[in-house]
């Protein structure tokens, strides 16, 4: 890394309210054919071709493969339980958990045995349950593990006078997020009521942490504070952006070309 982009890294982040006493520190670079990355609670990193799933594990440096028998280049991962992964395929409406080592901890669920509705996003709940978005009913459901129906929201067309298609979702902190690209981010309750509808302006990916979002903006990662109603550029990459993720101690990017960036974030 050169020190001109090292300097304005430093200064990107001083603008950031929560990355203002916090820097970028260029940590691992890996060449590969990957088109998502994950990041879990444990600095485990994930990168998601549409046949299998990397981990790596810098800390014991291992690295651990999960092979998908049906390709799909939609395969949505969830890492927000790195003990129990969430594995989603939308072609196939199956529905896997796997443990830390790779391997499938539970059965199978094919979601279309109980529902025939389109379901385009799944992702994980607090006690072993699990969200989906609705795209027929244009809701959001909660279901157990035993497939009973926990909790359901009102039609989301209510709230939103604009055609929209959800990208993306994830819980944080008992709070669901929906990701909608040009349009804004929903947040429901742990009981599927609406909250509030954050008016963030993303095409691509983008992520919540510290009451921050971070989102894609061609080749740059850009910062939404929710307090300050304010845009910060965090950092630049010399190719456009297809995926990142980010965690509290590391950003890891992932280049159209293939080449993963992994910074550790440092006081």
């Amino acid at each position: 890394m050169n020190r001109r982009f090292f300097i304005f890294l430093i200064i990107s982040l001083a603008l950031a309210p929560c990355f203002a006493q916090q820097s970028l520190k260029p940590f691992k670079t890996i060449e590969s054919k990957a088109k998502k990355v994950k990041i879990d609670v444990l600095n485990n990193i994930y990168l998601i071709t549409d046949n299998k799933v990397e981990k790596y594990n810098f800390s014991h440096k291992t690295i651990v493969n999960y092979n998908f028998q049906i390709p799909d280049s939609e395969m949505i991962v969830d890492v927000s339980n790195p003990f129990k992964i969430l594995i989603f395929s939308p072609n196939n409406y199956s529905l896997k958990y796997i443990n830390n080592q790779m391997t499938e901890s539970a059965k199978t669920i094919y979601l279309d045995r109980f529902t025939s509705d389109n379901i385009p996003l799944v992702c994980t709940s607090y006690d072993n349950c699990f969200w989906l978005f609705n795209a027929s009913e244009k809701r959001i459901e909660r279901y157990n593990m035993s497939l009973t129906k926990t909790h359901q929201s009102s039609p989301i067309y209510l709230l939103s006078s604009e055609d929209f298609l959800p990208k993306h979702m994830v819980e944080y902190n008992e709070k669901l997020y929906l990701f909608i690209p040009n349009n804004g981010v929903l947040i429901f309750d742990k009981f599927a009521a609406f909250v509030k509808k954050i008016p963030i302006i993303f095409e691509k990916k983008s992520s919540f942490i510290n009451n921050q979002f971070f989102y894609i903006k061609g080749n740059s990662i850009m910062i939404y504070n929710t307090k300050t109603f304010e845009d910060f550029k965090l950092i630049e990459m010399e190719n456009e952006i297809a995926d990142f993720d980010i965690n509290q101690k590391f950003l890891a990017i992932l280049q159209t070309d293939g080449k993963l960036t992994i910074y550790e974030i440092v006081d």
